[in-house]
């Protein structure tokens, strides 16, 4: 991928804010953003799993734009190349909406028994 890491970042910063108000209204905190080396930018994908009941459809998926419902076989494509052109960015509050996922579900994790 050729595109410019400090929009990317920017990019992502702005889909970590997205995360953070999904889990603030229920959701669970994975977003996902694809960028395109001619520069196109899909809008945030949030996890749907939970709400759908549908294992396939992961932020990334969501955020691709197809019918995530059948999983990767709906658009003829392979998960492996999708992963590995996949770029970890670091951005500065990334732990954000993992960090509130779990103080509003705190009771959740220490109640089990």
């Amino acid at each position: 991928m050729s595109a410019d890491t400090t929009r990317l970042t920017l990019l992502m910063a702005d889909a970590v804010e997205t995360c953070v108000r999904r889990v603030e209204s229920g959701g669970v905190p994975f977003v996902g953003l694809l960028v395109t080396d001619d520069g196109w930018v899909s809008d945030p994908g949030v996890n749907l799993v939970h709400e759908t009941g549908d294992p396939t459809a992961h932020a990334e998926i969501v955020a691709w734009g197809f019918d995530y419902r059948g999983g990767y076989d709906a658009d003829g494509t392979d998960a492996l190349p999708l992963a590995a052109a996949s770029r970890h960015l670091p951005v500065e509050r990334a732990l954000a909406p993992f960090l509130r996922y779990t103080a509003l579900h705190r009771d959740d994790f220490t109640h089990h028994a």
